[in-house]
């Protein structure tokens, strides 16, 4: 499994209570996220796990600090999706989804250097619940160093994908 090297944390500096902005001055959402769903919740990501028959354990231990970025594996993006779209499905577990669907497609897009097949749909349900997944866009799409090779290789392709939704 890849691992970033940079630093993970939360865009804790954010108060929910805000307009929330893309880094880069983009407009992502001018609302609230829900306040409970601004951290990944690690029962959660053991919830998902178990639902696509992966023993929690084997992924997460009791001092992962990066769980919903290091529990996640590429090869499962497909049953990530197909979680992601059960009625059953908690916001909870949503918004460890959407942690594993950015971190899969950013190891795809370093690995492969073109767009995932299922990085348009993904990125349609993300911004559909911005509510849920607010943070975790501004995460990675953090433009502050004006070193391009520094962003994430997946920040590109959520900034295109936002100018192509603007203009349609």
């Amino acid at each position: 499994m890849h691992i970033n090297k940079r630093h993970h944390t939360a865009l804790s500096t954010l108060d929910s209570q805000q307009v929330a902005r893309v880094c880069g001055g983009r407009y992502v959402y001018s609302g609230h996220m829900k306040k409970e769903l601004k951290y990944p919740n690690i029962d959660a990501a053991r919830s998902v796990l178990e639902k696509i028959g992966v023993n929690p354990m084997d992924r997460i231990d009791s001092h992962d600090q990066d769980f919903e970025y290091t529990s996640c594996n590429l090869k499962e993006l497909t049953l990530y999706l197909n979680l992601y779209q059960e009625s059953t499905t908690s916001d909870q577990e949503k918004r460890v989804l959407g942690c594993y669907f950015l971190e899969c497609l950013n190891e795809y897009v370093a690995d492969e250097s073109k767009p995932h097949q299922s990085q348009h749909e993904i990125f349609e349900l993300l911004f559909r619940d911005i509510e849920i997944h607010q943070s975790e866009i501004e995460y990675w799409n953090d433009t502050s160093d004006s070193d391009k090779n520094n962003w994430w290789p997946i920040t590109l392709h959520i900034l295109n994908w936002q100018k192509i939704r603007q203009k349609t």
